[in-house]
């Protein structure tokens, strides 16, 4: 994943998703699409709940959710967090 500083990584299944502060050293691999079991327990986060990795295991390969589709006119609950840690996809017409 390209997405956050090795080893902290971001989880999502098809009803939420969360940051992981990963162990350092990493101890996995971990690509986009990898179907992931992690052990850990809750942490405060910078901004919002994270876990705090223990563990974790690839056990397969899986498919990435689906994404929310947002305009920029609703793009603010993302920002408010209820749509945080997720794959979205973002819409805007841009007038020159």
């Amino acid at each position: 994943m390209d997405d956050v500083p090795a080893p902290d990584f971001f989880v999502q299944d098809s009803t939420a998703g969360i940051y992981i502060e990963g162990m350092k050293p990493a101890r996995f691999q971990h690509h986009f699409g990898d179907l992931i079991e992690v052990d850990g327990v809750t942490g405060p986060g910078k901004f919002a709940p994270v876990i705090l990795e223990r563990e974790s295991r690839v056990i397969g390969k899986g498919t990435l959710p689906k994404s929310r589709v947002y305009s920029l006119g609703t793009f603010s609950d993302t920002y408010s967090g209820t749509g945080g840690f997720r794959v979205i996809q973002l819409g805007a017409k841009i007038y020159f």
